[in-house]
């Protein structure tokens, strides 16, 4: 058992990660390792909430947060769907950026379905592909994509607005997200 917040000894983090691991088992019929969690929040006013890291057994790099609250027994979250469908929209997102500016290009990308539409998905949707909700959800989706370009000298600011116009269209307008995106291109002189 481990020190936790004030100084005392857990005796539930063991059973807490279990529930864990059996929750993440059951709704997503696969294996999944969840590390040791911690207790977080304000006891004072009633809100205790274990949290730890966790990811599927084949997949470790698909890494997310699952939580238990004390105040509600048999109530877990976790973002596994969020990350699972991000990093599968991660190679699409590559592979417009490297089309569109012939390079590889450093970005960060991000995307969800609301939440309360991730609340209502049916068991049979946990195994949905990124692309499968952007057909299926599309009004309930959101994207954030965050790439960096390196340039010498002055930057064609016509020229590069149109590049950034066409990662728009593909990776935004071609898949009907015309509502919760956003695109942030940052240009960063080459000697920074």
């Amino acid at each position: 058992m481990g020190v936790v917040g004030c100084g005392m000894v857990d005796k539930n983090r063991g059973v807490v990660q279990k529930g864990m691991e059996e929750y993440l088992k059951n709704k997503y019929e696969s294996e999944f390792v969840v590390e040791k969690p911690m207790l977080t929040g304000n006891a004072g006013f009633g809100y205790k909430v274990y949290q730890a890291y966790a990811y599927p057994k084949d997949k470790p790099e698909l890494r997310f947060v699952t939580k238990w609250d004390k105040g509600e027994p048999g109530k877990y979250d976790d973002g596994y769907l969020r990350v699972k469908w991000t990093a599968e929209g991660e190679v699409e997102v590559a592979k417009v950026l490297k089309e569109v500016y012939g390079e590889d290009v450093p970005y960060i990308y991000d995307y969800y379905l609301s939440r309360y539409r991730q609340d209502l998905l049916s068991p049979e949707e946990y195994k949905m592909t990124y692309r499968d909700t952007l057909e299926k959800y599309v009004e309930d989706s959101a994207t954030t994509i965050n790439y960096v370009l390196f340039r010498d000298g002055e930057i064609d600011k016509k020229a590069e607005a149109e590049k950034v116009y066409e990662v728009y269209k593909k990776l935004v307008y071609d898949n009907k997200i015309l509502e919760g995106y956003k695109i942030y291109a940052y240009y960063i002189p080459m000697d920074n």
